[in-house]
């Protein structure tokens, strides 16, 4: 899988309207650990999913 698919599955699984950066990243890096993106660089990525998604982006 690529980072974005990862992402996306991730984002659409959300069970709430909300998306916290933290967890994502940590998960996301988990399913992909030699990701090569930092975290900021992700959790970037991660956030531009969700407002797409209309969901709630926490930045923590």
């Amino acid at each position: 899988m690529t980072i974005d698919e990862v992402i996306r599955n991730y984002v659409e699984t959300r069970p709430a309207p909300v998306v916290s950066t933290a967890n994502a990243v940590r998960s996301i890096k988990s399913v992909l650990p030699n990701c090569p993106l930092d975290d900021r660089e992700l959790a970037e990525l991660i956030a531009q999913h969700a407002v797409r998604e209309g969901l709630v982006v926490n930045f923590d």
